[in-house]
């Protein structure tokens, strides 16, 4: 009796795993590292055009003691050449 019991609950509890889907945590979108670094950049505002853009994929130039950063090399020597 326990038995057959035990085997209809398992049976039960494996067709409604089957109908009721991956629980919420396999719904979510898997993060892999280069997800986490886009998430930590930080974006900066070119001086020249105005674009926001990445820090790690800017120009970086060093202009009276301060370091600067740029959309693109035009952009930086727009800028350079305007001092």
């Amino acid at each position: 009796m326990w038995l057959k019991f035990l085997i209809f609950a398992g049976l039960g509890y494996m067709v409604y795993k089957a109908l009721a889907g991956p629980g919420p945590e396999k719904n979510r979108p898997r993060m892999d590292r280069q997800d986490v670094r886009q998430i930590d950049d930080v974006m900066v505002q070119d001086p020249v055009c105005k674009v926001y853009f990445p820090k790690r994929e800017g120009v970086a130039a060093k202009v009276d003691g301060q370091l600067m950063y740029f959309c693109s090399e035009e952009c930086m020597k727009k800028y350079l050449n305007q001092k």
